[in-house]
């Protein structure tokens, strides 16, 4: 009948089509504290440090806002989430990893079931995929569907529009909000927006996934430089280097539609006056520098045309990178959280060194390894978070000394297993 359909109509809509749904049900079923995963004084010690250690590598969040009886009250799934996070850097916490990581992995399925949606939930998601445990494979690996749930959510509540006086009313109908929280709240959202964007441009470069990303577009934002004392200065200056690796990714996606007649030259010539401008106007934030720089280095490599002189300036920006973390061992890289941003910068950059190695070792070029790849991997290994019996940390140090060592694990004993296959070192660059 007309006036039924008519009817039906007017319901689906009824509540809003970009409107949140949270997964906080008065219930309290989902909520880690109620359910006895960890105490209240637990999650108050885990969420100090995280933004007293963590928050300063991810910059997701904010300490005003994001209270422990806020995160209660708004979203057991970022409650759970961000405790999984932080219990990894606390030895008083470690043996909360394991289950706090299984609930969470439990509230995302009933997410997904129930089709619950905020800007809390594309949060969680967030720290589940920053910080997750490799897989054993990439069919086991659930990463990439979480961040591909996490911008759809984004997308269908609108996260690019901003916040306004619907969204804090939501809010504060949930939870004590003081006026002055409204903007914060707006730079929140914003920051959010951005860094779903920079973690799935990263991630899909890193896993070859170039044409997942070709018609990405990170938010517009004023990125004029600041005054290094500027506390936004650390955040500022990395979102400046995601919009120029996202410009890299959309310039290289563009010139390789062009097949054979694909210009490499053009490319680089693009992507190194755009780190160059960037090094002028933000002089104080070099190891994301040497991140990107080497990320656009791989890009290269797609292009038709030689590859040693590619090759051989990788090998340089990973070196650079290995002295750049070198320099700033004995400051805020070493402390208690930053430790994954030096185990990650560390592992990566002297993994890359090997393989370009052997990769030049290939092309007929003799080569050696520095002693400091070595060292540098030893070092990285004490730095390892220590929640998960498997983390990326082994990983990518498992790998690395199998380059060093072949026939040798981790753990020092022969495995009587041949250095890393050829295939797994070519793939990282073909």
């Amino acid at each position: 009948m007309p006036g039924t359909e008519e009817k039906r109509s007017e319901q689906f809509y009824a509540g809003g089509i970009y409107a949140a749904r949270y997964e906080n049900n008065p219930s309290l079923e989902l909520d880690p504290v109620e359910q006895g995963i960890l105490t209240k004084a637990d999650l108050e010690r885990l969420v100090s440090l995280y933004f007293r250690c963590l928050w300063g590598t991810f910059y997701l969040l904010n300490p005003t806002i994001h209270t422990p009886t806020y995160l209660r009250e708004v979203s057991p799934f970022l409650t759970t989430a961000l405790c999984a996070t932080a219990a990894m850097y606390c030895p008083l916490s470690s043996h909360l990893v394991a289950p706090l990581r299984a609930h969470g992995n439990y509230i995302s399925v009933r997410i997904f079931a129930e089709g619950y949606k905020s800007v809390e939930i594309c949060q969680g998601l967030l720290f589940l995929v920053n910080w997750a445990p490799p897989a054993n494979n990439w069919v086991e690996d659930r990463s990439w569907v979480w961040m591909g749930q996490a911008l759809r959510i984004a997308c269908e509540i609108r996260l690019d529009a901003g916040f306004n006086d619907d969204d804090f009313q939501h809010l504060s109908s949930m939870t004590r909000l003081p006026a002055s929280n409204y903007a914060l709240l707006s730079v929140d959202r914003q920051r959010t927006w951005s860094l779903l964007f920079s973690t799935e441009l990263v991630m899909s470069v890193n896993t070859g996934r170039l044409p997942v990303t070709g018609f990405l577009k990170l938010p517009d934002k004023d990125l004029r430089p600041l005054d290094p004392a500027n506390p936004a200065y650390s955040y500022s200056a990395g979102e400046a280097l995601d919009h120029i690796l996202a410009s890299n990714v959309n310039t290289a996606v563009n010139l390789l539609q062009l097949g054979p007649a694909a210009s490499r030259s053009a490319f680089i010539q693009e992507w190194k006056q755009r780190l160059e401008c960037w090094r002028k106007d933000w002089p104080a934030k070099k190891i994301k520098y040497r991140s990107v720089q080497l990320l656009s280095i791989s890009i290269s490599l797609r292009f038709p045309g030689p590859t040693r002189e590619i090759l051989e300036e990788a090998q340089e920006s990973a070196l650079a990178t290995l002295r750049t973390v070198r320099d700033v061992q004995d400051s805020a890289l070493l402390h208690f959280g930053n430790a994954i941003v030096t185990s990650i910068t560390d592992s990566m950059a002297s993994i890359q060194s090997a393989r370009i190695q052997y990769l030049l070792r290939k092309l007929d070029q003799r080569a050696v390894i520095p002693d400091r790849t070595a060292s540098t991997a030893s070092l990285a290994m004490t730095l390892e978070p220590s929640g998960f019996d498997v983390n990326f940390f082994d990983y990518h140090n498992s790998e690395l000394f199998q380059y060093l060592n072949p026939g040798w694990d981790v753990g020092g004993s022969p495995n009587n297993q041949p250095a890393a296959s050829t295939s797994t070192a070519e793939s990282t660059f073909t």
